[in-house]
């Protein structure tokens, strides 16, 4: 199922990405699990989308924005 994950806990206080291991972790508490088909993403417009799946990279996952 869907579950939340505000991009703005995918930064530090500067404004950059977390280090890749606070991001992996972050998104295995989530329920985040690395697949072939990737972790699905979507927001309203795309644009915090684009920055969920930049994060899932940077983690280690397969990010993939929905239409």
């Amino acid at each position: 199922g869907a579950v939340s994950a505000p991009t703005t806990q995918n930064v530090d206080a500067d404004g950059r990405y977390l280090p890749a291991g606070q991001l992996a972790a972050r998104f295995a508490g989530l329920g985040a699990e690395s697949s072939t088909e990737g972790v699905g993403v979507y927001c309203g417009s795309g644009v915090s989308g684009a920055h969920e799946v930049l994060a899932l990279e940077i983690a280690g996952f397969t990010g993939v924005l929905y239409p």
